[in-house]
């Protein structure tokens, strides 16, 4: 069974919204959880949510404040992080998660990049009702990923498909109407008016609508180290597992791992766990097919797979 739309209302009053899907039959069950700024109903999500039902878990997809179905204002991960609510916010809806009718009281994390984002941050945070971590596609230091550089076309692509949510929420009505709109429009119109556009502070503001303030911070700011889960893993006291692929330009996944071995609670070291595939950053897709090279089929398996076989 489905309910969409589960109003949760944060501590400081911010209704939160999510869909949370449970197995078929009656019984007791462990709760997991992913919060998303990507769109909670979109098909990927669904599609895993339905699936972890199905094998024996309560599955709760929340949007993240400020983007889709939930209110508030949405301040995104390339700040300082103490600007966001996310630590907070999670804390508050695992424990919120934790009293669902049928829940047997343990909720677990899922969620691959920016939903990784948001499981560290309340991961840290300690939620008594919290037992175990699975995250995905999210490194430890994001200078690690950019080296201090501006990523001119993955950033600029990216913001312009996460402004459709953006413009909708702000009433702007042009532009794509959907993600897979904005990432069409991007690549055969947007690119290439704007990705050779100096200075970059000159793109207008209307093609990122209200992330444009967001993103011409963040350029000013390439040489700060603004996730800095490294100094975070001492205060997790969970076992996490981490799955990356080895052509995952978000590799340095496998940081948080050896952060949590080595500098974690020391009770948990060994209970830590990495999965490490031939693969890129795209979690519906983990295959052994990389470009002409062919890893053969051991190297094949699924988001939802990799997630079950964590928590059962």
């Amino acid at each position: 069974s489905v309910k969409n739309n589960l109003p949760m209302e944060t501590r400081d009053g911010t209704l939160l919204r999510s869909d949370v899907y449970k197995p078929s039959s009656h019984g007791s069950w462990p709760v997991l959880l992913q919060r998303t700024p990507y769109d909670k109903a979109s098909k990927s999500n669904v599609k895993t949510a339905r699936d972890l039902a199905s094998r024996g878990y309560i599955v709760v997809v929340q949007d993240i404040r400020g983007r889709y179905a939930s209110d508030g204002e949405f301040i995104w991960q390339f700040r300082d992080n103490t600007d966001t609510f996310d630590a907070n916010d999670g804390y508050d809806t695992v424990e919120w998660a934790s009293n669902f009718p049928g829940s047997d009281g343990q909720v677990g994390t899922w969620g691959h990049s920016y939903p990784s984002w948001c499981i560290w941050q309340l991961a840290s945070t300690r939620p008594p009702h919290l037992k175990a971590v699975f995250a995905s596609g999210m490194a430890s230091n994001i200078l690690d990923l950019t080296f201090g550089i501006f990523e001119t076309g993955r950033r600029l692509q990216w913001t312009y498909n996460m402004s459709v949510d953006a413009k909708e929420k702000a009433g702007h009505r042009w532009g794509p109407s959907t993600r897979a709109e904005a990432d069409l429009q991007w690549h055969e119109v947007e690119r290439g008016k704007w990705i050779w556009q100096l200075p970059l502070d000159s793109i207008p503001d209307y093609v990122f609508s209200t992330l444009t303030p967001h993103l011409k911070k963040y350029m000013r700011e390439q040489n700060q180290e603004f996730w800095s889960f490294d100094k975070i893993h001492n205060e997790v006291n969970v076992p996490t597992c981490q799955v990356t692929g080895w052509y995952d330009r978000l590799i340095g996944t496998i940081d948080n791992y050896s952060g949590m071995v080595n500098n974690g609670p020391s009770v948990l070291s060994n209970q830590h766990r990495i999965v490490v595939g031939p693969w890129g950053h795209d979690s519906g897709a983990f295959i052994g097919q990389q470009g002409p090279v062919d890893f053969g089929p051991e190297a094949n398996t699924t988001y939802e797979d990799q997630v079950a076989r964590w928590y059962d």
